[in-house]
């Protein structure tokens, strides 16, 4: 009974908070106030078990996903989560694209992009940990995505098993060699590793317009195994480059590379092109400049 009420007080929350318009989210985040809400919701969640709840605000209002309430993937039920990156992934993702969701965790970013792309467009959610890519395979039935498509994998540059480090929350985690692995893990696991290019080819993807990319310090093997369709199709990459490194061993690399590549480079927190000489790590997009593409997405439209 007490455990009802509990639920039924934190879905109440959510469903308050959710409501609430976006700046005035956002502005309670930054607010003295948020520690005294994330107080009250610790204690209103405290032992609620992992379940499927209802999203109430963002652009997913309405959509069902696995969260755990005693962890920060909570925030997704109020679209607060990660919102300047759902924000350019809508103004980007357009209907009938594929969209590939690397690291696709909980399956948060994975219902948003099959949502921009629609019933004629086709979405792939790629996630290493077992648990994750069953709580995104939930995720999609609940939902009822028949265009989405979840491979249990890490993406890496080549095909093979490769050693996952968990962080203790078991959701958490990372390839082992990518960073620092002096880091508190709780468990190593074997995993499958592919190539981007590999799976794409293996699923026969024609063309890939849009990628999004969260691996804990991977991303540079993710671009690796990704090298042919890269240059060949183009697509529009939202990358989260992680700060794990110093930024001339990561981050700046990473993003003169992008340059390269023939990429502008911009970073949303700020909707600006990046200066690769000035950049720690962040949310960046990389849209393929006109000289390369003649595709409508290679201007900064930001």
């Amino acid at each position: 009974m007490r455990q009802r009420i509990r639920r039924a007080c934190f879905q109440g929350a959510v469903f308050a908070l959710g409501k609430l318009p976006h700046r005035t989210k956002v502005r309670l985040r930054q607010s003295p106030a948020h520690s005294a809400y994330l107080g009250l919701m610790d204690r209103i969640s405290n032992g609620l078990p992992e379940d499927a709840y209802v999203i109430r605000g963002g652009p997913l209002i309405g959509s069902r996903l696995i969260v755990d309430p005693n962890r920060f993937d909570r925030r997704c039920l109020f679209g607060l989560h990660e919102p300047a990156v759902a924000d350019m992934l809508i103004e980007h993702c357009r209907t009938g694209y594929t969209a590939v969701d690397v690291g696709a965790y909980c399956g948060y970013f994975t219902l948003l992009l099959a949502k921009c792309v629609g019933p004629n467009g086709r979405c792939l959610a790629i996630e290493p940990n077992p648990v994750n890519a069953g709580r995104v395979r939930q995720a999609v039935r609940l939902n009822d995505l028949a265009r989405v498509e979840v491979i249990e994998s890490a993406v890496t540059d080549h095909d093979g098993a490769m050693t996952f480090l968990l962080e203790p929350t078991g959701t958490m985690g990372r390839l082992a060699g990518t960073v620092d692995d002096t880091m508190a893990f709780a468990d190593a696991i074997e995993v499958s590793g592919r190539a981007l290019d590999s799976v794409l080819d293996e699923l026969q993807v024609e063309k890939v317009d849009l990628v999004k990319i969260d691996v804990e310090g991977a991303e540079d093997l993710v671009l690796d195994g990704f090298r042919r369709r890269l240059e060949r199709d183009r697509p529009i990459l939202m990358i989260e480059v992680h700060a794990f490194d110093p930024p001339e061993a990561h981050a700046r690399p990473l993003t003169r590379r992008l340059k390269d590549l023939g990429y502008h480079v911009v970073d949303v927190a700020t909707r600006t092109e990046l200066d690769p000489d000035r950049f720690a790590g962040g949310h960046i997009l990389g849209l393929a400049k006109p000289a390369t593409s003649s595709r409508a997405h290679d201007t900064i439209t930001v």
